[in-house]
């Protein structure tokens, strides 16, 4: 049985909102609670308080602080992914989510219940292996020291002859 993940989703739309929970309460790609919220700024607060497997945020495009309300998201819960949801294919706009923090940006009208499950858990899933590569980093730079960080790593060569 696959894992049920914890979703945060953010629009000021009510109608996107219940779209999205609809295409997630069907998709089989991501089994998940959902939790809905309808404005950055409370999202921010709840992701302080509440563990979340990943955030969809939609880009209002009447807001012109989008950008800076995904980053107070993605700062406020840096280990947890952010998918930023577009209603126009906007390249810049996407360019924006990225560099703010989203981790895609996932165009509307291309969407359904199964490409929204799918895209869900793999965004999961890269955060986890990030998380873990983090992790085994860190532990390297720990017991290696400051050789760890400094050397360059050594290689031997055998050859015959």
């Amino acid at each position: 049985m696959p894992p049920v993940f914890h979703l945060l989703l953010v629009a000021a739309d009510p109608v996107l909102l219940d779209g999205l929970d609809e295409w997630l309460r069907t998709s089989a790609q991501a089994p998940c609670t959902r939790v809905r919220c309808d404005h950055a700024a409370a999202a921010a607060s709840l992701l302080g308080r509440e563990e979340f497997d990943l955030v969809l945020f939609a880009l209002d495009p009447a807001e012109t602080a989008g950008a800076d309300a995904l980053a107070r998201l993605a700062a406020a819960a840096p280990a947890t992914p952010v998918l930023a949801l577009s209603a126009r294919d906007d390249e810049s706009l996407a360019l924006q989510a990225l560099r703010a923090g989203a981790q895609d940006v996932l165009v509307l009208e291309r969407l359904n219940a199964e490409t929204i499950g799918r895209i869900c858990r793999y965004a999961i899933e890269r955060a986890r292996a990030k998380a873990e590569l983090r992790g085994i980093a860190n532990l390297r730079l720990v017991e290696g020291g400051a050789e760890a960080q400094t050397s360059p790593p050594k290689v031997w060569i055998r050859l015959s002859i």
